[in-house]
């Protein structure tokens, strides 16, 4: 899910719509022909010679491939909308648009770019952090991976031998990187929100990278809802009719879903309030895992609280 500021520019000017692929810009201005130009410094140089002062640019995020495009365009001094791809499809699919070429999908962002919602947009710096943040996570769970695998009964002892030295490697690697975070958001604007999360009993080192690098970073900009939301800890109905279906939570961010899963678990064990609102739950005959989201959404919404306040977790006030 993606969540969008309160405080969009006004969208004027040329709607200029770009379907990003790894290689090439597919473009299209005001819904006109479509033209292509290579997606790199040079080939983006070419494109904003071709747009005119003002000019709003839609563009789909696509696995990073359009990182190099949004900074140049915004140093430029245009306004820039990241969206969601599969939002963007499914809007083309609503007007009727069934095809998918690049050049279509490029058109359709021009046309109908400026009524859908865009991802909030990302500082350098925090974009730099997040980096470190994502590739940390993913050498953790690649390590994590192998050790489980080299468990496995019967796998030939090489092989064995082999998973636990990638995964030792990959370990220590993690731990290089770890570093380099804290080191760097230590000296960055973003130094006060990693220390003010770990304030909060039960927010860890983890988490809070998490939620410095995934939360955005104007939270006055959204409600609770919105953030629990995106989160992926938000309870959505489920119900047509008569039929009354269990409540289910959306996707949201899966990282900040993930950070938060053990620190939650660890606060059922050692903290009344957790302990309290996870019984409490289970007495409803909700399911474990119900419960657990429950202290999730709740951890979460403190962490928002003391981010949007600027001062550090006190027990004696009145929290979340």
């Amino acid at each position: 899910m993606s969540i969008v500021t309160a405080k969009e520019p006004s969208l004027v000017g040329a709607q200029v719509g770009i379907d990003v692929a790894q290689d090439w810009l597919d473009v299209s201005v005001d819904g006109g022909k479509a033209f292509r130009v290579s997606n790199d410094d040079a080939g983006i140089v070419s494109l904003m010679g071709r747009l005119s002062e003002g000019a709003t640019v839609h563009l789909e995020a696509s696995g990073g491939y359009e990182r190099v495009a949004r900074r140049r365009l915004v140093e430029a001094g245009f306004v820039v909308r990241t969206l969601d791809p599969l939002k963007v499809r499914r809007s083309a699919q609503s007007k009727g648009k069934n095809g998918k070429t690049d050049s279509l999908d490029a058109r359709h962002l021009s046309e109908e770019g400026s009524s859908l919602q865009a991802h909030p947009p990302k500082s350098g710096f925090r974009e730099e952090l997040c980096d470190l943040s994502r590739t940390l996570d993913q050498l953790k769970s690649a390590a994590s991976e192998m050790k489980l695998r080299a468990n496995v009964p019967g796998l030939d002892p090489m092989a064995v031998e082999t998973l636990i030295a990638a995964s030792g490697l990959l370990r220590k690697e993690a731990a290089k990187l770890e570093r380099e975070f804290v080191k760097r958001v230590k000296s960055s604007p973003l130094k006060e929100r990693y220390l003010l999360a770990q304030s909060i009993p039960g927010v860890g080192p983890c988490l809070a990278r998490v939620l410095v690098c995934e939360l955005p970073e104007d939270l006055e900009a959204f409600t609770d809802a919105q953030l629990t939301s995106y989160g992926g800890v938000a309870p959505l109905d489920n119900s047509s009719g008569k039929r009354k279906g269990k409540a289910r939570i959306g996707r949201g961010n899966a990282r900040i879903k993930g950070a938060l899963y053990m620190p939650a678990l660890n606060c059922v064990q050692r903290q009344e309030w957790a302990r309290s609102l996870y019984a409490r739950l289970k007495a409803k005959k909700h399911e474990h895992q119900q419960a657990v989201v429950a202290v999730m959404r709740r951890l979460l919404l403190r962490a928002v609280q003391v981010l949007r306040r600027g001062t550090p977790w006190q027990t004696d006030r009145a929290q979340a």
